[in-house]
């Protein structure tokens, strides 16, 4: 698979190839060591530079056991075989590089936890669900569009405020058993009529 292919017409000067043929792949399993510079060498060839191969999405560390491609200076980590510690994390990454994954279905299972940092955050689905014992949702600033809403709490709902501003275009309807409202100051009522009772 590997085999380097010699071709018959390579140019010549003075009775010696122009051109070296390239040498042959090596791949070899092999433990990665931490050169002078604080870079990753091969523990087999330490005197090539090591390059992570892009289909490699696990980031190799320091006394990993992986498998790599080895011709001439360069090097390239095709795969982790074997973490030097066993609870070390896994860590995907694509370097630079956006990674997209495409499936009809995708789940995501975190026995513990789930934990997602980014600079911006897009959801965009036909359908939402979410299902919490408890939802906390913090932010600078919240703003909600919909068509329709509609809320249903069973026991109490609680809102606290510096201040609250409440427009309907067109009616709004306050109904329940036992209504008081309340003001410490100054309460007013206008409207263009007024029934009470």
């Amino acid at each position: 698979m590997f085999d380097t292919i010699h071709h018959t017409d390579t140019p010549v000067l003075s009775g010696r190839p122009l051109f070296s043929a390239p040498e042959t792949p090596v791949i070899a399993a092999t433990r990665l060591i931490a050169g002078d510079n604080g870079g990753l060498l091969l523990q087999s060839h330490p005197y090539s530079a090591v390059t992570v191969a892009a289909g490699c999405l696990i980031v190799p560390e320091k006394g990993d056991l992986v498998c790599a491609m080895v011709q001439g200076d360069s090097a390239y980590v095709l795969s982790v075989l074997e973490r030097h510690t066993a609870s070390a994390p896994l860590t995907l990454s694509t370097q630079d590089t956006p990674l997209h994954i495409r499936a009809p279905s995708l789940a995501l299972e975190g026995t513990e936890s789930i934990t997602m940092k980014t600079v911006r955050f897009s959801l965009v689905s036909h359908t939402s669900k979410w299902v919490a014992q408890t939802l906390r949702q913090i932010a600078g600033s919240l703003f909600v569009s919909a068509e329709n809403a509609h809320k249903k709490v069973e026991n109490l709902d609680a809102t606290e405020a510096g201040h609250i501003a409440q427009h309907a275009e067109k009616s709004m309807v306050l109904d329940n058993e036992i209504g008081a409202i309340t003001s410490r100051a100054v309460l007013r009522i206008d409207g263009g009529q007024v029934h009470m009772g």
